[in-house]
């Protein structure tokens, strides 16, 4: 597992929305929540809301969820393309990630698909935490190569 570089910039502080205190919650993506402002959930999917970054602590409802919003992190990425739990794509270095319906990263795919970050470590089959880049307001597929 490759270091997460430190460029020196901090994650940024929202709000829990729900209890993400659960560890399996850390290094997913989050998004913004529709019902109140500086308020995060774990991440849907792109139909409904590209992540805003991805969580880095464990917070419960309404305790600082710390988000790093730009530059390197963790992410919990899968092979397993959403919807299909049997078919499995696996990530390569460089491949452009977007999130499950579970704020998981996977291989992305699709012109809706919002391209959040960047793989910095490859994995063959099943899930992982890797290192990735973070890509700030996402990357339209059309355009990412």
């Amino acid at each position: 597992m490759a270091k997460v570089p430190n460029i020196g910039i901090a994650p940024a502080s929202f709000l829990a929305d729900h209890d993400l205190s659960a560890s399996m919650y850390r290094h997913r993506f989050v998004q913004l929540t529709a019902s109140a402002a500086d308020r995060v959930e774990l991440a849907t999917g792109a139909s409904l809301g590209a992540p805003v970054g991805i969580l880095q602590n464990s917070p419960c409802a309404n305790e600082t969820a710390a988000v790093q919003v730009f530059g390197f992190s963790k992410l919990v990425v899968t092979t397993v393309q959403q919807g299909d739990m049997t078919g499995a794509s696996p990530v390569q270095i460089s491949d452009f990630l977007t999130s499950t319906s579970t704020g998981q990263g996977r291989k992305g795919g699709g012109a809706a698909s919002p391209m959040q970050a960047r793989a910095l470590e490859a994995v063959a089959s099943g899930s992982a935490i890797i290192s990735v880049i973070l890509l700030p307001f996402g990357v339209n597929a059309m355009t990412a190569s």
